[in-house]
């Protein structure tokens, strides 16, 4: 039988512990995906954005245990939005 080492635990695990603010840790995931988007987003970043396939790529990304953050270029504001409705 084979004895296997616990997982080391997060930095968010430790910060917690340690009674460190929370703010700007990252969730922990095998693989980030980082799509530009230069348009508005929400708090929901991927299904609150302007990109057309948001949802769909949203549930394949969680289905290959990929996590995906949007970015913005320094400097740049978002976009104006053109939708109507």
């Amino acid at each position: 039988m084979k004895h296997s080492t616990p997982p080391a635990p997060t930095c968010a695990a430790l910060s917690r512990q340690t009674g460190e603010p929370q703010a700007a840790t990252a969730p922990h995931a095998p693989t980030w995906l980082l799509i530009e988007q230069p348009g508005p987003w929400g708090s929901d970043a991927v299904t609150n954005s302007q990109l057309g396939t948001s949802r769909s790529l949203q549930h394949q990304a969680q289905n290959a245990g990929v996590r995906i953050a949007l970015i913005r270029r320094p400097g740049r504001t978002p976009q104006p939005s053109t939708r109507l409705c």
